[in-house]
């Protein structure tokens, strides 16, 4: 009786044992299996409380970090966890962390290769101090610059552009690894303190970038151009190449072939022929279209200090070419226009588009085929501006941006301006050719084509007739007719003395008063039809007492 007793008892306890028991096979992952009793232990979990919950929360950082390498694993983990053990996943996964730093081999100081190494701040290193040899490593390779408050890299649009892209604490933790191995002073049992392996925290990435280093050391950069620059070394003249340079306030220039020497009639008349197609109401808007091929290279290159006025492309019907000349423009400095696109409609105006092109860098901004009244306080400031202007991008923060070094375009077919930005733009008006009119070809295709694949050659007729201005002492003429003096009287003796072309501002005044003018803009569209002769000057029209 007492044997079967004991037989029944022993069945009992191993049964209960094997209700109890995860089944497996040979394809069970230890991973899952972990899962599938931590589930089971679920509710057990959920009622421990003080030490006893300490401690299972313990093994839990402990079991999640054997199982780190299992995404789906330890995604469980990391639920259950939460749910049941209060582990909100941030603190679970920075517990994992702090747990395999621990577990890194110990590495004294003196035995640390400087070379491959970065250390972060702790008790035995100020922030400061490390910022120092961090952004004096990164400032040796040139690849991470300082602009208007931000450290800022050079990226690539969906086009293929560069652009300035600035750099948040998130994407700074990860860069900072591709300059050296990362560590930081610990603490060990003994109280002995030795560097061990790290990833920089989101924290501390925050601190390195708004430290007085991180302003100091990094290279500045305050332009971005896509060809080779023409710059004054010295007393003599120079081609700056791709890559960085410090002239002009840091100048990174993103690619291009060094343009070929062109003998100045051969660059004259070359310039020239990129006007040919377009059909100008009067010979100073043509004048201005040519001005507006060299302006750039004047600009890019310190000759000219000052603003440039927006280039104000007008036309009498859609289909012109205005957009067209502004395109071929870019394209002999290897860009093309950044475009700003007016929105209708949603949160944020035309003034918050601006912001983030500023931001990017790329020199040339268009505002493309705009209609109804045009009134920007933040572009006309952004064209006058003699420093630095405040540029947003929606959650990145700001970048305080010298606006001189961009080249902004508007085209439209009738827009309204403000007297002020008319004051501050150069008005090139073009005409619809008549249908059946036959445009240059060549082996590439239409014009813009030609430059694209002949770009060097074009940048070195630009180079020609700027460094013949300069070699004449870059003289100018007494022309008061624009409130950009500078560019004005520059520009004006160009194309009258070199490109052998009209006073730049003839009829300009006439164009300017009517763009900002409501009244000659409503005349204008009731008779849209040019009364523009085939040559010479423009012929007004007078309808009841206006001239439009």
């Amino acid at each position: 009786m007492t044997c079967a007793r004991s037989t029944g008892t022993r069945f009992l306890h191993w049964r209960s044992i094997v209700d109890k028991a995860e089944p497996v096979t040979r394809d069970t992952k230890p991973a899952a299996l972990a899962v599938r009793l931590l589930r089971r232990a679920a509710d057990a979990l959920g009622r421990l409380t003080g030490d006893a919950l300490d401690k299972a929360r313990e093994r839990l950082v402990k079991l999640a970090a054997a199982y780190r390498g299992e995404p789906l694993s330890l995604a469980s983990i990391e639920e259950l966890a939460a749910a049941h053990a209060t582990l909100p996943r941030t603190t679970l996964r920075a517990a994992i962390e702090q747990l395999v730093e621990e577990r890194q081999p110990a590495q004294p100081s003196a035995k640390l290769d400087d070379e491959s190494t970065l250390i972060l701040p702790s008790a035995d290193l100020s922030i400061n101090e490390s910022a120092t040899a961090i952004f004096g490593r990164i400032a040796e390779t040139k690849t991470l610059f300082y602009r208007g408050g931000r450290i800022v890299e050079i990226g690539k649009d969906s086009d293929g552009a560069h652009r300035l892209e600035p750099i948040d604490s998130s994407q700074f933790r990860s860069r900072l690894e591709a300059y050296a191995n990362i560590y930081v002073h610990r603490s060990m049992p003994d109280g002995t303190r030795v560097l061990k392996p790290t990833l920089c925290p989101d924290e501390v990435a925050k601190a390195l970038l708004v430290s007085l280093p991180a302003r100091e050391l990094p290279p500045t950069v305050n332009r971005l151009a896509g060809c080779p620059v023409l710059v004054n070394d010295g007393r003599a003249m120079r081609v700056l190449g791709p890559g960085w340079h410090p002239t002009c306030g840091g100048i990174f220039i993103a690619g291009g072939e060094n343009p070929p020497r062109v003998p100045l009639d051969e660059a004259v008349e070359t310039i020239v022929q990129l006007v040919q197609d377009f059909d100008f109401p009067s010979e100073g808007d043509r004048s201005r279209a040519l001005a507006s091929f060299i302006s750039p290279a004047l600009r890019f290159g310190g000759r000219l200090t000052g603003h440039l006025p927006i280039d104000l492309g007008e036309a009498d019907s859609s289909q012109s070419g205005k957009t067209y000349r502004q395109k071929c423009v870019a394209a002999v400095y290897r860009e093309t226009p950044n475009t700003v696109v007016r929105k209708t409609g949603g949160v944020g105006g035309l003034d918050e588009s601006i912001g983030p092109k500023l931001v990017d860098g790329r020199p040339f901004i268009l505002f493309d085929n705009l209609r109804g009244r045009f009134d920007s306080a933040y572009l006309e400031a952004v064209l006058t501006a003699p420093g630095s202007m405040p540029a947003r991008v929606p959650h990145r923060g700001e970048v305080q941006v010298d606006s001189k070094g961009f080249i902004f375009m508007l085209t439209s077919n009738g827009v309204e301006t403000t007297r002020d930005l008319a004051n501050r733009g150069s008005i090139i008006r073009i005409r619809k050719k008549p249908a059946g009119y036959t445009f240059a070809q060549f082996p590439e295709g239409d014009i813009h084509q030609h430059i694209v694949a002949n770009q060097p050659r074009f940048l070195g007729c630009v180079f020609a007739i700027v460094a013949e201005w300069v070699t004449r002492g870059q003289p100018r003429t007494r022309e008061h007719r624009h409130d950009f003096r500078e560019w004005a009287q520059s520009l004006d003796w160009i194309v009258q003395n070199l490109l052998r072309a009209a006073p730049l501002l003839d009829g300009h005044e006439d164009a300017r008063s009517r763009g900002s003018d409501p009244r000659r803009n409503w005349l204008r569209s009731l008779y849209r039809t040019p009364r523009y002769p085939p040559h010479g000057r423009v012929l007004p029209v007078a309808v009841g007492g206006v001239r439009c």
